[in-house]
């Protein structure tokens, strides 16, 4: 039996490039759930003549500054109300990337062939031969850790983003739980193109600010930094 496929991405005034990622990843999902957060213009408005993507979800969400776990977590607890299967898997999307409509079913395939939580690809694109699995709530070379703004997890787990971690390092600490939880597979290849790394960062003091603030929440939760 084929494993269901959903999408969740988090946005936030990035209408074209969403329109072109969920374009790709259409045919491949069984639905995609974007949570629109506090744009100026509402992505449903931007989406209204275009009739071309009928398994598309869109959630506002007018929070900001924003908690991006919580708005990732609001798309994975829509995912679990819109299946009906026993199994399932969701992938976790940046706004922001270029990805091939193979990647979600390929890396989909290999993460229900172990027993890993979430898979991911390489995001240094490396000349890997074989996966690797880490199973071990530890700091590891920052090429080997979970690419934060493209995985994809087994549903059924019911895994979530811990919203004390509202900006950056929520995506570590997942990646940490779901080592606890089965594994956390890298899977040779499968690199994604990010277009705008720390953008929102980078352009925020507040978030620029919290990305501290949830360094040393992590550092209370895991008693060491992950990298």
């Amino acid at each position: 039996m084929i494993t269901p496929i959903y999408a969740v991405i988090a946005t936030h005034n990035k209408h074209q490039s969403v329109y072109s990622l969920v374009k790709k990843l259409q045919m491949s999902v069984d639905a995609i759930v974007v949570i629109d957060n506090a744009s100026t213009t509402p992505l449903t408005k931007f989406l209204r003549d275009k009739k071309d993507i009928p398994n598309l979800h869109i959630v506002e969400d007018d929070e900001q500054p924003p908690n991006l776990s919580r708005l990732w977590n609001v798309g994975l607890k829509l995912v679990s109300k819109l299946t009906t299967a026993d199994k399932w898997d969701v992938a976790v999307l940046n706004d922001d990337i270029t990805v091939s409509p193979f990647w979600i079913r390929s890396l989909s395939d290999q993460l229900r062939a172990t027993e890993a939580a979430v898979a991911y690809g390489d995001q240094f694109d490396r000349d890997l031969k074989e996966p690797q699995l880490f199973t071990e709530a530890k700091p590891i070379s920052l090429f080997d850790r979970m690419c934060g703004y493209a995985h994809i997890s087994k549903g059924e787990l019911g895994l979530r983003f811990d919203e004390s971690m509202r900006w950056w390092y929520s995506d570590d600490d997942y990646d940490w739980t779901c080592r606890q939880s089965g594994g956390s597979l890298l899977v040779p290849g499968h690199a994604v193109l990010h277009d705008t790394p720390g953008e929102s960062t980078n352009a925020s003091v507040a978030l620029s600010t919290q990305a501290g603030i949830d360094r040393e929440t992590f550092y209370k939760k895991w008693n060491q930094y992950p990298w």
